[in-house]
């Protein structure tokens, strides 16, 4: 912790406040942070940052170890929340976009091609919903089977007990569940669950519940994912989503990063007004506008390193995939880390290795000359032109 305290001590300056561990620590450094040479291209040298950091948890566990992603972002930005949401508004609202949403989801599973072959066979007056249950193509049974069923039971139960009946007629959770980061995956869907029961206590009504959804998702609000219990395992977190939690153990990865630093030709600031830049010549407002942005900036990036740093119990391992570039976080860090006496150490890159080398794309086959076997008059076609669509069978191109 002492560590700690003279990297910010630098960093945050009068506002830095100290903190006091409950127990001592134990010897030797509690921060080591690391660089690796600059290497061409990016992506080789972050490859090599990734493989330093996988030997140094491998070390630290003195074992294999299992990723688990703690989950940062809005719930209501993941995959299954999205699917339940557009779930709920295809059958509250009929809205025909949920619906192809759903089909095309685990819920459904209905493919691209089936989809497609609805929309043909739907009427110019006829709506999705309609087509859909009027179908007679197989691949969409399963689909029917469903809407037909919650649309019956929409109008008597809640929307969470609605979600609970499409896993059970679909086994949605049952395809998570063989799904990469299943975990993950099916906290996520019981947040969403919990979530719709929370807001039924306003009004039980799925048409209520959907609309409070959207506007949530709309205005941009965060909605907390569920935490998960790691156990032993590595988990992945976002410097965001860390705040609150703390780990035996925290390594930093990617500290080369900095934000883009391109500024629009107009900034607006509520005190300043609208700055103006044309060509390379800044209004003063422009310039002032720039410079309070970046400051600001600045200052989140400190307070973040703050929280990254302060997540660990016993160590803390900082790595950045080349030297301190400008506005890096690294070049943020740098001054606190000489403060506290923490040697910044150079990783050398290692070769390429061939077996696992990125080829080049082979070169695109070339399209075909002639679309129609015979010439084609288009004079002679029926219809508007203007509405006139040229397509062809992707697989059919040598």
């Amino acid at each position: 912790m002492g560590t700690a305290n003279r990297v910010f001590a630098a960093l945050l300056g009068p506002l830095h406040v100290p903190l006091s561990a409950e127990r001592d620590g134990g010897p030797g450094p509690s921060i080591e942070a690391w660089q690796l040479e600059e290497t061409r291209p990016k992506a080789r040298t972050r490859a090599a940052e990734a493989a330093h950091l996988a030997a140094r948890v491998r070390a630290l566990l003195d074992g294999p170890a299992t990723v688990h992603e703690a989950g940062g972002g809005s719930l209501l930005d993941t995959p299954e929340a999205r699917d339940g949401l557009a779930l709920l508004a295809a059958v509250a609202l009929h809205d025909p976009a949920a619906l192809v949403t759903t089909l095309r989801s685990p819920l459904c599973g209905v493919s691209d091609a089936a989809i497609a072959d609805l929309a043909r066979t739907r009427d110019e007056d006829d709506d999705w919903f309609r087509a859909l249950e009027c179908s007679a193509d197989q691949r969409l049974g399963r689909a029917q089977e469903l809407f037909r069923e919650l649309q019956r039971r929409c109008r008597s139960e809640p929307p969470s007990t609605l979600l609970q009946w499409a896993n059970r007629l679909t086994g949605y959770t049952a395809v998570l569940a063989n799904l990469w980061n299943a975990g993950r995956r099916l906290a996520d869907w019981r947040g969403l669950t919990e979530l719709v029961r929370e807001l039924e206590r306003g009004s039980d009504e799925t048409f209520s519940v959907v609309l409070a959804l959207r506007e949530t998702l709309r205005a941009g609000v965060d909605v907390p994912r569920p935490v998960l219990e790691a156990g032993d395992a590595v988990v992945l977190s976002t410097m965001h989503s860390s705040k609150g939690l703390e780990w035996p153990v925290v390594i930093v990865a990617d500290l080369g990063w900095s934000a883009p630093h391109g500024a629009g030709d107009v900034l607006v600031d509520s005190e300043l007004g609208v700055g103006l830049r044309q060509g390379d010549e800044p209004t003063v407002a422009w310039t002032l506008i720039a410079a309070r942005r970046r400051a600001r900036e600045e200052a989140e990036a400190r307070r973040l390193l703050y929280v990254a740093l302060t997540r660990a119990r016993d160590a803390v391992v900082l790595s950045a995939s080349g030297p301190a570039g400008p506005g890096s976080l690294l070049e943020l860090l740098t001054p606190g880390l000489q403060a506290a006496g923490v040697e910044l150490r150079e990783v050398a890159t290692p070769e390429l290795d061939t077996r696992r080398a990125t080829w080049p794309d082979p070169a695109p086959a070339p399209l075909p000359t002639v679309l129609w076997p015979d010439p084609v008059d288009l004079q002679t076609l029926d219809g508007d032109l203007g509405s006139f669509h040229l397509m062809w069978n992707v697989s059919e191109l040598p």
